[in-house]
């Protein structure tokens, strides 16, 4: 397993996600998609020097001369790109969930889900994400012991996890929470909003509020931000303007601002960018006086990102109402 500890942190850092990243745009410069057709444009063992030379050029440019441990990449990348170039129409079985979806869009999202298995390969044998044996760990502090690995075709035993009587107090005890069936995140800009109060009849959607379908208001919109970006634009500030005057006249209407990032850079990097997104969302329909537990935030990265990087650098605002 390659070692970076011989690099200070923040040139490892550095050079992790120019890998990362220069081995992102190679897969996607030398990807051929005709169709429902995917090539490459040379052989999966030719793109695989080519993956190991560009790993010894990032190195020199930090200057190194390797990365210790590094012996050039498995077999197993060697058969996730002849996986990618492999994909025809019948994969799309695979993609049941998405069904709503166009058939070109469905195939370039399969396609998309076969890079982003190849990258984590890719990322797991440069020793940038790393196995951290937390499973064991925890079982090692509550005093109880992990089965033993059956190799392969075998079946590991069931693990029973010990729990206090308390603990399974909670867990057999009904559920009466009751939440916004949109995506809810205790991610909150600034300090802590407080968490709302359950109502009484449930969030509806805004279809059925004749008040608001009158008015065209729609269930959900996006927030477009420019690449790398977290800046509302003018269209952007003048759509949340229009929420805002809904806020104020509606006090049942409720919203969640969800953000999201293109594949582009690191995850770690896209993460915080959704987040940012989702914020400056959230603050700018807040700065008209309403209660902060009526905007709630969420985000997720480029864990949702498609095919098309314009449509991922958003930010998902979604309405509903709750009766007081």
């Amino acid at each position: 397993m390659p070692s970076w500890e011989g690099m200070a942190e923040d040139r490892a850092a550095l050079a992790q996600q120019t890998l990362l990243l220069g081995m992102r745009l190679y897969l996607e410069s030398e990807l051929e998609v005709v169709e429902l057709d995917v090539s490459w444009a040379q052989s999966p063992k030719a793109m695989r020097r080519d993956l190991e030379a560009l790993v010894d050029d990032v190195m020199a440019l930090q200057g190194e001369r390797e990365l210790p441990g590094f012996a050039g990449f498995s077999d197993e990348v060697l058969e996730l790109l002849g996986d990618v170039q492999e994909l025809d129409e019948r994969d799309l079985a695979r993609t049941s969930g998405r069904m709503n979806r166009p058939l070109e869009e469905r195939f370039y999202l399969l396609v998309q889900g076969r890079l982003n298995e190849l990258e984590m390969q890719l990322a797991l044998e440069l020793g940038v994400f790393q196995r951290s044996g937390l499973w064991e760990q925890i079982a090692a502090q509550g005093g109880w012991s992990m089965p033993k690995d059956p190799g392969v075709g075998g079946t590991m035993e069931a693990v029973s996890v010990p729990m206090s009587r308390a603990l399974r107090d909670v867990l057999e005890a009904e559920d009466r929470s009751a939440f916004p069936s949109a995506p809810v995140s205790l991610a909150w800009s600034g300090s802590p909003a407080p968490v709302p109060a359950a109502p009484t009849h449930g969030p509806r959607s805004v279809a059925e509020v004749p008040a608001l379908a009158d008015l065209n208001v729609p269930e959900q919109f996006d927030v477009p931000f420019a690449p790398g970006s977290s800046v509302l634009d003018l269209n952007a500030r003048m759509q949340l303007a229009e929420v805002r005057d809904l806020m104020v006249r509606f006090p049942q209407l409720h919203a969640v601002c969800t953000g999201h990032a293109d594949a582009h850079g690191s995850r770690r990097m896209n993460e915080e960018l959704s987040r940012v997104r989702a914020e400056a969302v959230r603050a700018k329909i807040l700065e008209c006086g309403v209660a902060e537990e009526r905007v709630l935030m969420n985000y997720f990265g480029e864990d949702r990102a498609g095919w098309e990087p314009e449509w991922d650098r958003r930010v998902e605002v979604a309405f509903y109402w709750v009766e007081p």
